[in-house]
Protein backbone atom coordinates (compact mmCIF):
# COMPACT_ATOMS: atom_id res chain seq x y z
CA UNK A 1 0.00 0.00 0.00
CA UNK A 2 1.20 3.63 -0.71
CA UNK A 3 0.19 7.43 1.24
CA UNK A 4 1.03 10.53 0.13
CA UNK A 5 3.16 12.38 3.17
CA UNK A 6 3.19 16.38 3.26
CA UNK A 7 5.89 17.76 4.93
CA UNK A 8 4.15 20.49 7.25
CA UNK A 9 6.99 23.04 6.94
CA UNK A 10 7.20 22.87 2.81
CA UNK A 11 4.18 21.76 1.68
CA UNK A 12 6.58 18.60 0.35
CA UNK A 13 4.58 15.32 -0.88
CA UNK A 14 6.40 12.15 -1.06
CA UNK A 15 5.04 8.62 -1.15
CA UNK A 16 5.39 5.90 1.68
CA UNK A 17 4.95 2.36 1.50
CA UNK A 18 3.09 0.91 4.85
CA UNK A 19 1.16 -1.91 5.57
CA UNK A 20 -1.34 -0.86 8.53
CA UNK A 21 -0.89 -2.98 12.02
CA UNK A 22 -4.04 -4.67 11.12
CA UNK A 23 -3.18 -6.41 7.91
CA UNK A 24 0.08 -7.36 9.67
CA UNK A 25 -1.97 -8.34 12.73
CA UNK A 26 -4.31 -10.45 10.31
CA UNK A 27 -1.78 -12.11 8.47
CA UNK A 28 -0.02 -13.33 11.82
CA UNK A 29 -3.15 -14.78 12.84
CA UNK A 30 -3.48 -16.83 9.69
CA UNK A 31 0.10 -17.94 9.73
CA UNK A 32 -0.10 -18.90 13.16
CA UNK A 33 -3.42 -20.68 12.69
CA UNK A 34 -1.91 -22.30 9.77
CA UNK A 35 0.33 -24.15 12.31
CA UNK A 36 3.59 -21.63 11.46
CA UNK A 37 5.50 -21.12 14.97
CA UNK A 38 4.85 -17.84 16.46
CA UNK A 39 8.20 -16.15 15.19
CA UNK A 40 8.22 -17.35 11.76
CA UNK A 41 4.46 -16.62 11.47
CA UNK A 42 5.25 -13.30 12.31
CA UNK A 43 8.52 -13.07 10.35
CA UNK A 44 6.28 -14.30 7.06
CA UNK A 45 3.47 -11.58 7.99
CA UNK A 46 5.82 -8.84 8.11
CA UNK A 47 7.44 -9.80 4.69
CA UNK A 48 5.21 -8.47 1.86
CA UNK A 49 6.68 -10.65 -0.76
CA UNK A 50 5.31 -13.84 1.11
CA UNK A 51 1.85 -15.20 -0.44
CA UNK A 52 -0.46 -15.44 2.37
CA UNK A 53 -2.39 -17.67 1.00
CA UNK A 54 0.14 -20.04 -0.61
CA UNK A 55 1.75 -20.29 2.67
CA UNK A 56 -1.27 -21.64 4.66
CA UNK A 57 -2.17 -23.96 1.70
CA UNK A 58 1.57 -25.38 1.97
CA UNK A 59 1.78 -26.63 5.62
CA UNK A 60 -2.08 -27.31 4.88
CA UNK A 61 -0.86 -30.09 1.91
CA UNK A 62 2.20 -31.61 4.85
CA UNK A 63 4.73 -29.18 3.31
CA UNK A 64 7.38 -28.70 6.82
CA UNK A 65 7.71 -25.67 8.39
CA UNK A 66 11.18 -25.33 7.07
CA UNK A 67 10.53 -26.36 3.46
CA UNK A 68 7.90 -23.83 2.85
CA UNK A 69 10.30 -20.59 4.83
CA UNK A 70 12.70 -21.38 2.27
CA UNK A 71 10.52 -21.62 -0.94
CA UNK A 72 8.06 -18.68 0.41
CA UNK A 73 11.42 -16.19 1.67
Amino acid sequence: MTRVLTDRDTGDETLALYAPLDVLAWRYEQLEQAGYPVLVALELAENPGVDLHRACEMLGNGASVEDAVRILV
